[in-house]
């Protein structure tokens, strides 16, 4: 695979502009979701560009420079996952109006929920191992509504995951809708 100076410099520029996004949503409590997902957001840009190989890339050399760079490791592993996910959405994207087979909207959706449910299990398997999910809910409200009502609590939880997942796919879309053009370089 030959690299042109252009995509090397284009993918140096969004991986630096990637680990600032990291860093700041480590150190700015309040946004950090948001921080996250601009710099997953990139990577769907770095495969609208180029391939799926080179937003691949960008997702290890950010993740792995944000590892060693921020203070919040964990926020690293959200950043990979949501990566991830604007990956697979990003391809499915490409191939929903492809001439070559297109994917329908259904099914579209479909490989997302699923690619999506699996991240989700995979965080809170991790979670669970690292803290226990007592140790997560004790002191929040949650805790509280789950002791007293069982597993109400538990299915909240996962109500506001699902919400949580339709609106980051919504904010991608918006993103690669308004913003596509601007991260846009001519090959």
């Amino acid at each position: 695979m030959h690299l042109k100076s252009r995509e090397i410099a284009f993918t140096g520029l969004m991986m630096a502009l990637g680990v600032v996004l990291i860093l700041l949503g480590g150190y700015i409590g309040t946004a950090t979701l948001f921080f996250l997902a601009a710099s997953a957001f990139l990577a769907g840009v770095m495969e609208r560009n180029f391939s799926l190989g080179m937003g691949v890339l960008y997702l290890a050399g950010a993740g792995l420079l944000g590892f060693f760079l921020s203070p919040r490791k964990l926020h690293v592993a959200t950043f990979g996952a949501m990566g991830i996910y604007v990956l697979v959405a990003e391809w499915i994207e490409k191939r929903r109006f492809s001439d070559k087979k297109p994917v329908s909207p259904a099914l579209a959706w479909g490989v997302k929920f699923l690619v999506y449910q699996f991240l989700l299990a995979g965080a809170l398997g991790v979670m669970e191992g690292l803290m226990g999910i007592d140790q997560i809910l004790k002191g929040s409200m949650f805790g509280a509504l789950s002791q007293s009502s069982g597993g109400l609590a538990y299915l909240v939880l996962i109500l506001l995951a699902e919400i949580l997942w339709l609106v980051f796919d919504r904010a991608y879309l918006f993103f690669r809708r308004t913003y596509g053009n601007i991260f846009h370089i001519s090959q």
